[in-house]
């Protein structure tokens, strides 16, 4: 990149190490040279997938103390970009950099996880870019979606038409109930509340 730009503005001669290095430390040393620029969470978690497949015997705390990042933010990289597909990819790049700081952030993204199927993931993607959610109401897209509903009907008013908790693996029993009844799965058991107007 740095011999195109010389290129293009005319210049004659630059000042270069050449350096004898394994791939994977090629890849370890572009990732540190970007690091002096601003990079978008993306772009950070885009190196360590890049650093992976360049080495896959490399494990995230290797990754890691080469990067100098913690081996739970190599993990949480990977795993997010193991369920990207080129379009999701290519929609986050493409808001990152249309918006900038201001672009869709990592742990609305990251919400999307819960979902697994990595179509589910991009048509719900899709409808959090489009509507600009942050994490609280992608969250609710999860459970919306993993409820079984499309992503697209999310937020037209018909999130109270299933409020079954997708956790709970009794769920369909309560599918019944009046609405003034609620029931709510927890690691302890159930809640069940019921109101009176």
């Amino acid at each position: 990149v740095r011999l195109l730009a010389a290129q293009k503005l005319g210049i004659e001669s630059l000042k270069a190490w050449v350096l004898d290095v394994t791939p994977q430390q090629a890849v370890v040393e572009a990732i540190l040279d970007n690091r002096g620029r601003e990079m978008t969470w993306y772009d950070t978690y885009f190196s360590f997938e890049c650093l992976s497949k360049a080495d896959p015997d490399l494990s995230y705390s290797q990754i890691g103390e080469q990067l100098g990042l913690p081996k739970s933010t190599v993990g949480r990289g990977i795993l997010l970009m193991g369920l990207l597909s080129p379009d999701s990819r290519a929609l986050i790049v493409q808001n990152l950099d249309d918006l900038g700081a201001d672009g869709i952030a990592e742990n609305t993204v990251f919400r999307l996880k819960d979902l697994e199927d990595p179509a589910k993931f991009a048509e719900a993607l899709k409808v959090v870019l489009e509507r600009k959610m942050k994490e609280p109401q992608a969250k609710k897209l999860v459970n919306w979606v993993k409820a079984g509903n499309s992503p697209e009907s999310f937020g037209t008013g018909d999130e109270k038409a299933s409020p079954l908790d997708p956790n709970d693996p009794n769920q369909s029993w309560w599918k019944d109930l009046p609405p003034n009844l609620k029931v709510k799965y927890g690691p302890k058991g159930y809640d069940i509340r019921f109101s009176v107007a």
